[in-house]
């Protein structure tokens, strides 16, 4: 039996021993298995290039994330198949983050919000509520990803 490079990267990565709780994660949120495969080959894809650049789990955050699909990725020269897709990648990691903040593998994500983006937020989440309808768990996923991309874009 051929073992897939992603699978044997994972295996000998620093994110080796959250493989079982992010597979968990993944069925208990309903991923397909074609999905589910495709996040965890950028997983093993990502913790290959973090063995690559010599980087412990101390280093992995959003910052690192970014610089891996927008640096990584566009130039990736790792042998064999790996997952390149930008979107998938960035949701798959997004994933993984909250995977190892659930196993106090990394630190909660400090984000000191300015009160503009603080109030720009809190009328974004009561617009998908009382507009949209949305529940409150993609109400709180959609203002996670706003609340990153208007400090990424405005800072303070």
């Amino acid at each position: 039996m051929v073992t897939s490079p992603w699978r044997a990267w994972l295996a000998t990565s620093v994110l080796s021993p959250s493989e079982v709780s992010y597979g968990a994660y993944l069925q208990r949120h309903r991923y397909s298995d074609s999905i589910a495969g495709a996040y965890l080959h950028a997983v093993g894809h990502f913790g290959h290039w973090l063995t690559e650049e010599h980087l412990t789990l101390a280093h992995v955050d959003e910052s690192v994330v970014h610089r891996f699909v927008t640096t990584h990725l566009p130039d990736c020269r790792c042998p064999g198949r790996c997952q390149r897709t930008a979107v998938v990648v960035q949701a798959a990691l997004g994933h993984l983050l909250e995977v190892l903040r659930a196993d106090d593998r990394i630190p909660a994500r400090r984000v000191g919000l300015a009160p503009t983006i603080h109030d720009e937020l809190e009328r974004f989440t009561s617009h998908l509520d009382h507009v949209c309808g949305l529940a409150a768990k993609t109400r709180a996923g959609r203002q996670r990803w706003i609340a990153q991309f208007l400090a990424d874009q405005f800072g303070g």
